[in-house]
């Protein structure tokens, strides 16, 4: 008030009874044009800072918009603010969001903006939940698959010794076919052959052929 005072002060008395020439003396003291026109520069160069929340955003732009149009009403303030804002945020689908919500003013714009941020990030810690729950199941399957090809392992050894085993005996029959065509009396014993152990069992197959001709 000393301030605005002091303008007055240093008025003409004749220009202290006009309307027009104290709201310009005002003007030219607290709010000169070209002070005026870095405000406005401000205002529409404003973009969200890195660590900046949305409300002190928000808040930012209200005070640019009063310095920048001092003289405006305050509907047409809240409508620069309000698309400043929106322009501002650096989430390009946030901004088409609440453009698309259509916000009356920039108090409007600021609580749908925090709304979307909330839901953003509630969703992120749900698509993390998931992520975590579909690697560990991949885990799991790819465990459970090296436990079968483990377990088909010893199985596909017994065949394959089983197979050396058939063999033998038909061997061992060619060659007592041949004996008993040529009458000659032998002893045929087959060392006992162990095979290893499945599900917890040794099976021991024993050969022994005594042929007296």
């Amino acid at each position: 008030m000393g301030q605005a005072q002091a303008v007055l002060g240093d008025l003409p008395s004749e220009k202290r009874q006009n309307f027009s020439d104290l709201v310009s003396a005002l003007e030219e003291r607290f709010a000169p044009s070209s002070q005026t026109e870095l405000y406005r520069v401000q205002f529409k160069e404003r973009r969200q800072k890195a660590s900046e929340s949305l409300p002190e955003l928000g808040q930012s732009i209200r005070r640019l918009s009063n310095l920048a149009y001092p003289t405006a009403p305050l509907d047409v303030r809240e409508t620069l603010g309000k698309e400043q804002f929106i322009d501002a945020l650096v989430d390009s689908e946030m901004r088409l969001r609440i453009k698309q919500s259509r916000p009356k003013g920039l108090n409007d714009a600021v609580r749908l903006a925090v709304e979307l941020e909330a839901y953003n990030k509630a969703e992120n810690k749900v698509r993390e939940g998931r992520g975590y729950l579909r690697q560990t199941n991949n885990d799991d399957e790819l465990s459970r698959g090296e436990k079968i090809t483990n377990s088909d392992s010893p199985n596909k050894d017994i065949a394959s010794w089983m197979q050396t085993i058939e063999k033998s005996l038909s061997t061992l029959t060619t060659e007592m076919t041949k004996l008993k065509t040529s009458d000659t009396k032998v002893d045929l014993l087959i060392i006992k052959r162990d095979i290893p152990k499945v599900r917890g069992q040794i099976r021991v197959v024993t050969i022994v052929a005594n042929l007296v001709i």
